[in-house]
């Protein structure tokens, strides 16, 4: 009798679990044997890395191109504006600039006026009509050169000068411009190349003093502020405006009078602005290097003009109303007391003044030759004598008082 068949094994044990480590960490049951046996052999494989370099290289398909980083996009650098749009911002900083110095320049005169027993509600209002005057002033100076730029240039496309846009240019600044801010940015505004400023300078002299000749009485004195500005603000040289001077002070023949007499009024008033003076002064010209001495070398080269034309007697006339011009600007004839003025610089000036007159110098004739020139310069007084006594005369009525 055949022995009984043993029995068969239990089934294996199932072990949960959720993922490659569990089954990794799973502990087989108890007893090892057959069923640990089983449970290790039902793990799955362990996964095993890919051999790459056996693998050969599978082209992308022929329906998609190849895979291209993005690349950014370059910046551009900014545009460079149009030379239109380069001269209005040219213009706007400049008329932007006017009308600051034009309202400095209002309050600073406007205090000086209003320091003295002023209610501060009308020194306030006279001070804000002054700088909307000067802003108006402004705008139409703009205007005018806007329509210079856009319609009538000056300084055409191939760097030649339009002569008779500059001589319509003239009498419309003339009507605009109020101080030597408008003036110099108006020139500015030209574009003048400097190999033509020279020549731009003579045109623009010559429309301005032929404008000095026509009404109102007083365009001779405007037109000389005008000259002043341009000269003192180094636009036009003083080269030039001594050239374009002389010769029309000697347009006449030899003894005739000048065909152009309202440039002796010019002369006048710029010998007076050209006078070296302090920088608060309110009147002259002061600059590092202008000096006494220049503006007498300017001064006798334009009456040196008029002698050698025979025209000594205007040139007397000219010069003592340049004197008077100075008395009135410093406060009275106590100007010639003061810098810049030497009793050296003085006796200059008499010799110069006697010469005009064809008076005699010698030495005993000196004395009635002052004297006629003392009585021909009334009421310009080069001695002082007349501000010594007013001084004199207060200063006792005063003691008298006390």
């Amino acid at each position: 009798r055949a022995p009984p068949a043993p029995a068969p094994p239990p089934p294996p044990r199932a072990i949960p679990c959720q993922s490659r480590d569990d089954l990794r960490t799973a502990k087989p049951p108890l007893g090892g044997g057959a069923a640990a046996a089983s449970v290790v052999s039902a793990r799955p494989p362990l996964a095993v890395p890919l051999q790459t370099k056996d693998v050969p290289d599978v082209p992308p398909p022929a329906d998609k191109p190849p895979f291209k980083p993005a690349v950014p996009e370059p910046k551009m650098p900014p545009k460079a504006p149009s030379k239109a749009e380069a001269d209005q911002k040219a213009m706007s900083a400049a008329v932007t600039a006017v009308a600051a110095e034009a309202q400095k320049q209002a309050e600073l005169q406007l205090r000086k006026k209003t320091k003295k027993k002023q209610d501060p509600a009308v020194a306030k209002k006279a001070i804000a009509e002054k700088i909307a005057e000067e802003k108006e002033a402004a705008d139409k100076v703009f205007l005018v050169c806007k329509v210079m730029q856009d319609k009538r240039p000056v300084l055409l496309a191939d760097e030649t000068l339009h002569e008779g846009n500059l001589r319509l240019f003239v009498p419309a600044l003339l009507g605009a411009a109020t101080t030597s801010v408008h003036w110099e940015t108006a020139w500015q505004q030209m574009c003048l190349p400097e190999e033509l400023r020279v020549q731009a300078g003579r045109l623009f002299l010559n429309r301005l003093l032929e404008l000095a000749a026509g009404p109102p009485a007083e365009m001779a004195e405007k037109v000389a502020n005008v000259i002043a500005f341009l000269s003192r603000g180094h636009r036009i040289k003083m080269k030039v405006v001594e050239e374009v001077l002389a010769g029309r002070l000697c347009s006449g023949g030899a003894g005739a009078p000048s065909s152009h007499p309202e440039t002796w009024t010019v002369v006048s008033c710029l010998i007076c602005h050209w006078l070296p003076q302090p920088k608060n002064a309110g009147w002259g010209w002061f600059r590092v290097g202008w000096s006494w001495m220049e503006w007498w070398k300017v001064t006798e080269r334009l009456l040196a003009a008029a002698v050698a034309k025979e025209a000594s007697e205007q040139a007397f006339t000219c010069l003592k109303s340049a004197l008077l011009q100075m008395q009135e600007h410093g406060g009275g004839a106590g100007v010639f007391l003061r810098q810049p003025w030497t009793e050296e610089r003085i006796g200059l000036l008499s010799s110069r003044l006697l010469a005009l007159l064809l008076l005699p110098s010698g030495p005993g004739e000196i004395e009635k030759s002052q004297a006629q020139l003392t009585t021909k310069l009334l009421p310009v007084d080069l001695s002082g004598r007349e501000e010594e006594q007013k001084a004199s005369d207060s200063g006792q009525s005063s003691s008298d008082e006390s």
